[in-house]
């Protein structure tokens, strides 16, 4: 299995309750991709405050999460990041 972990900043105009609510709203629909299990989160403390969005998406491989990256969902869901967003980072663990 393979764990896509993805963490977003905000731009300034976007770091309020409703740029995040946004945010997570844009990443709900690839919870509908077949294969996948999506969780998204928020800071639960101060260790995360730079961070305004946590994304983990479970794939059974990196053909399968390559192929739900070419989905309408995954484009429209970077597109919302690329307007709304400074930093996104991600990374692709296997599992151990």
């Amino acid at each position: 299995m393979i764990t896509h972990h993805c963490f977003v900043r905000l731009a300034p105009a976007h770091a309020t309750d409703a740029g995040r609510a946004a945010a997570l709203e844009a990443a709900r629909p690839l919870a509908a991709l077949p294969g996948l299990a999506l969780r998204l989160g928020v800071p639960a403390d101060d260790t995360a405050a730079k961070w305004d969005l946590a994304i983990a998406i479970d794939a059974p491989s990196l053909a399968a999460l390559a192929a739900a990256r070419a989905t309408p969902a995954w484009q429209a869901l970077d597109a919302h990041l690329a307007a709304h967003a400074i930093v996104v980072k991600a990374w692709n663990f296997a599992a151990a």
